[in-house]
């Protein structure tokens, strides 16, 4: 029996059966209508009724299938799996609604992408590599994150710099200026030792008196020889170490200036030297473009990114030929986005920074207060 003074309780925007939302103002008045409001959330029974869901194709979360744009389907991936698990767990079917690789962003109040199809009731959730940040958070809810990530940036491989002056790196300045004084020294000193056209005029006059008319000649030709032979071993010696020295420098190779931290990312950004892209209406996006003053890394490249405005990453396959288009073109996606199967479309070699831009928190995105939040949480 049913106490009946529980007949005029009045229950206002209650869950029934675990994971459906009941009128505004739920008045239950059997005892099967106070039974569905015991039910636990792990005993969900949605009834088949139809979820849509927000995707977008991101490997190896979300991969689809176009053939038939009347009747989106996923193929083999990650979240197709989960969703396969809750569609039997809770007893749905899914509608995926297409939100045209846009994730979400809230501009001039609006929220567009996968965000703003939840927000505005065009779909019930969403999946496909959203990220927990704390501006759609506000306006959505999230599962507990069924994925986590890393934000990286990648480029084309360096090529081999140009070595201007290459033939002086053997040596470093101050034994060029050693040697050039060196030279200099040993010239002004022969010089001086040598005989001159006016000693040699005398000797052969001397010669036709039969005297001697200079003395020590036999002196200077010694040091002159001593001189010269001292030249000959050091030529000799620097020789060798020169040539060691410049065939170690032709053998290794010098590679152009590469970006491996948050810093070389940020002094391409204020100069220019690079053109930073990445995925429009993403947190990838939002991360550098609503960054703080405060934190000037990634403000300077934010402020990079909306001044030069270029065309940005549309697909796997197209973050490639940007990168094949300009060797200056740095890339910002994540870690699990470079996967076996795009990275089959790489013609070229890949350079990856050092350093990590941000860790992801992925999960199922929802609207606020929706019944299905806890059924989910628990699987």
């Amino acid at each position: 029996m049913i106490n009946k003074k529980y007949y005029s309780t009045l229950h206002i925007n209650s869950i029934i059966g675990g994971c459906r939302r009941a009128p505004k103002l739920f008045i239950p008045k059997t005892e099967q209508d106070f039974n569905l409001l015991k039910v636990p959330n792990m005993k969900c029974n949605l009834r088949s009724t139809e979820i849509k869901v927000s995707v977008n194709k991101w490997l190896p979360l979300c991969d689809l299938d176009f053939s038939d744009p009347t009747n989106l389907r996923f193929k083999h991936s990650t979240n197709a799996e989960m969703l396969n698990i809750l569609e039997r767990k809770y007893n749905f079917y899914s509608k995926l609604v297409f939100a045209n690789q846009i994730w979400g962003q809230k501009v001039n109040g609006t929220w567009n992408g996968m965000i703003g199809n939840v927000v505005y009731q065009k779909s019930d959730i969403a999946v496909c590599g959203l990220t927990r940040t704390t501006q759609r958070m506000l306006d959505v809810s999230f599962t507990n994150f069924v994925f986590d990530d890393v934000i990286i940036f990648f480029m084309e491989s360096p090529g081999i710099a140009k070595r201007n002056w290459m033939f002086l790196k053997p040596f470093k300045l101050d034994v060029w200026l050693t040697l050039a004084l060196s030279f200099a020294s040993l010239s002004f000193l022969l010089y001086l030792i040598s005989p001159s056209n006016d000693r040699i005029n005398l000797n052969l006059f001397g010669m036709l008196i039969n005297q001697s008319i200079l003395k020590n000649e036999k002196c200077f030709a010694t040091i002159i020889r001593l001189l010269i032979g001292i030249w000959i071993l050091v030529a000799f010696i620097l020789t060798n170490t020169y040539s060691s020295s410049f065939y170690s420098i032709l053998t290794i190779p010098v590679y152009e200036k590469t970006i491996n931290t948050i810093r070389d990312l940020a002094t391409a950004a204020i100069h220019d030297t690079h053109y930073i892209l990445t995925w429009p209406n993403s947190s990838y996006t939002s991360i550098f473009t609503k960054a703080d003053p405060s934190n000037k890394p990634f403000y300077e490249i934010g402020k990079h990114i909306i001044r030069n405005n270029r065309v940005q990453v549309q697909d796997e396959e197209h973050q490639f030929k940007l990168l094949e288009q300009d060797s200056r073109n740095i890339i910002i996606s994540s870690l699990s986005y470079l996967n076996k199967w795009n990275l089959k479309m790489v013609k070229k070699p890949l350079h990856f920074g050092n350093e990590i831009v941000s860790m992801l928190f992925t999960g199922i995105v929802m609207s606020k207060r929706s019944p299905l939040k806890m059924p989910f949480n628990f699987m």
